[in-house]
This record gives structure tokens, C-alpha cells and sequence, in this order.
């Protein structure tokens, strides 16, 4: 790592072969990164609104080039994102300053359409229901009160419900269960149906609607078959 006299990063080295990353600042706004590039891409913010947020950037990688600009609300929360196909991404957000619905255009002249809605918060702020564009609801339906940790998962249709999981962070009993040992990981996961395994081992599963899902490895979802 290099660095500039305000303790800023200027490059970046890899021992395994990565490209070497190097960091420019300034150069558009005071006291803003403004370029980050290595040897594939390079990565651009042209300009800055007053307050110092990005109003649009350029991402050149093998010589095809991107732009991307960017629209803000009075409170400072990103408005609209402008993608270099065209495609048009809104945030809504409730008197709270907390994304409650987006919105987009595949085009500038084509109709907005919804694909995601937030209708319920926890008391701590996190998401407790999402519908998604095609009326999928995906809620979290319980929260340890003390340590806020998610322990239940469900997904369905705004008809039904027909997916759940649920997570547990002790080595035995159900997802309420409280132990010293908690570290915040995960240690069981139980999906819908009775799929049951140690962290990450949850392979597949056929809900009511013929539609499974798989895990591959670790907490992420790969991939939703019909």
C-alpha cells in the first residue's frame, strides 16, 4: 500500500497476481476519490453536486465504455440511478429517510413499473416486509428481541405463504432458543418441509408450489428453479 500525505491509499500491490490498483483524489472535487483504475478497468466520477455527491461516473474495462449519473432527493438520499443501457432505478423513501419502494424504466421513455416495496419496519429499522414485483412477499418474521439476530425467514405469495426458513445460533433446540455460546453465527438452518442441516448444508427443496430451491454452500442462495 502507498499513501499520500493525508493517509489517503494511492496503490495497491497483490502477492497472488491481481492487477496493481492505484487511486487518484481531487482532481474533480476537493477531498473526493475521483479515480481507481488497474490494468482492466478504469473506474471515473466526472462530476460532484456541491455537497460532494456524485452526480455522474464513467467505468471503462477492455476499452468499452460506461456511464452511469445519479439524481438525489432534498434529504440527501439517492433519488434515481440512470444505468449506461438506459434503465432508469428510483428509490422512494417514508418520512423516516428509509427506502420504502423502487421503482424503474427499462428506457427513459417507457412506463415506471414497481419491483420492490417495502410495507413494514422493525422498531429498530430493519425490513420486516418486502413485495416484490411480481407479488412475492419475503418477510422476517422474527427477531431476537435482545441482540436483534434474524431467526425466521418466510417468502411466498400474497395468497400463501410456501417457504420459510428458519436460523439457529445454538447448537440444539428451536430458533428462539438463547445460549451463552451464541457468537453470531449460524449454526442450523431449517427450511420449509423439514430440510435440515449444519450451517450452509441445506441442499434442496420442493415447496407446495413445485418450485425448489438449492444451497450450494455458506449462508448464500444460488440460484431458484422452477
Amino acid at each position: 500500500m502507498g499513501y499520500d500525505a493525508l493517509q489517503r491509499p494511492l496503490t495497491k500491490s497483490y502477492s497472488d497476481g491481481t492487477p496493481e490498483v492505484s487511486y487518484q483524489w481531487d482532481t474533480v472535487f476537493q477531498g473526493a476519490l475521483t479515480r481507481v483504475q488497474n490494468s482492466v478497468t478504469v473506474r471515473e466520477q466526472l462530476s460532484f453536486d456541491p455537497m460532494g455527491r456524485v452526480l455522474s461516473s464513467r467505468q471503462t474495462t477492455n476499452g468499452s465504455v460506461y456511464n452511469f449519473s445519479y439524481q438525489y432527493n432534498l434529504a440527501g438520499g439517492l433519488a434515481q440511478e440512470t444505468y449506461p443501457a438506459g434503465r432508469q432505478v428510483m428509490s422512494c423513501y417514508d418520512e423516516a429517510g428509509r427506502v420504502s419502494q423502487v421503482k424503474q424504466k427499462a428506457t427513459p421513455a417507457t412506463q415506471e413499473v414497481t419491483v420492490a416495496q417495502v410495507t413494514q419496519y422493525w422498531e429498530h429499522g430493519a425490513a420486516q416486509q418486502l413485495i416484490l414485483g411480481d407479488g412475492l412477499v419475503s418477510e422476517t418474521t422474527l427477531f431476537d428481541d435482545a441482540r436483534l439476530q434474524l431467526r425466521r425467514i418466510t417468502a411466498g405469495t400474497v395468497a400463501a405463504g410456501n417457504w420459510e426458513q428458519k436460523l439457529h445460533y445454538c447448537g440444539s433446540g428451536d430458533e428462539t432458543q438463547q445460549c451463552v455460546s451464541n457468537n453470531g453465527n449460524i449454526l442450523k438452518q431449517r427450511g420449509y418441509g423439514g430440510a435440515e442441516n449444519d450451517a450452509g448444508a441445506i441442499r434442496r427443496h420442493r415447496g407446495g408450489t413445485g418450485r425448489r430451491w438449492r444451497r450450494i454452500a455458506g449462508p448464500e442462495i444460488r440460484g431458484i428453479r422452477g
